[in-house]
């Protein structure tokens, strides 16, 4: 008889997980079978690159011409850049593109304008992220001045309408 222990087997990988658990989703739903490919196969990843590509390239240009030595020692703080790494991580998941420059506009306006207080920055994002595109819509509305809008003088009710 052999006293031998079993070899033990080696621990699975992330992605030899997730690949098992993809073939079990998608032999029980087959027409799953296309977005779960789009994702196992980077095409997920591409587009989140582009959104991050797209914002990035916004934001060099909002700062272009912009020079500033509080600015330039508040982005090589922590605080700026855990700011910066929640809001990229939301903007690459974001889908909504008026969203995405607004997240931009942030960043933005945090490096021209440093000093609000960390915790008042992480709760714009908090609630950025829980808007909608109609709720984005109806901001921009009442913003406008109704002339604008309506070629005469109006009211921000008639905007909205």
């Amino acid at each position: 008889m052999n006293d031998k222990k079993p070899k033990n087997v080696p621990a699975k990988t992330k992605t030899e997980t997730a690949l098992d658990v993809s073939a079990t989703l998608l032999s029980a739903v087959p027409w799953l079978g296309s977005p779960v490919s789009n994702v196992l196969s980077g095409i997920s990843v591409g587009r989140r690159i582009e959104r991050l590509k797209e914002v990035l390239d916004g934001l060099a240009r909002d700062l272009e011409d912009f020079e500033s030595d509080v600015s330039k020692d508040y982005v090589q703080r922590d605080e700026f850049e855990e700011l910066f790494a929640q809001t990229i991580r939301r903007v690459t998941q974001e889908r909504n593109k008026e969203k995405r420059r607004i997240y931009r506009a942030f960043l933005s306006g945090a490096i021209k304008s440093p000093g609000k207080p960390y915790e008042e920055q992480l709760r714009f994002l908090r609630t950025l992220e829980e808007l909608q595109g109609d709720h984005i819509r109806v901001v921009r509305a009442l913003m406008q001045t109704p002339e604008s809008v309506t070629g005469g003088s109006g009211s921000q009710i008639g905007t909205l309408e």
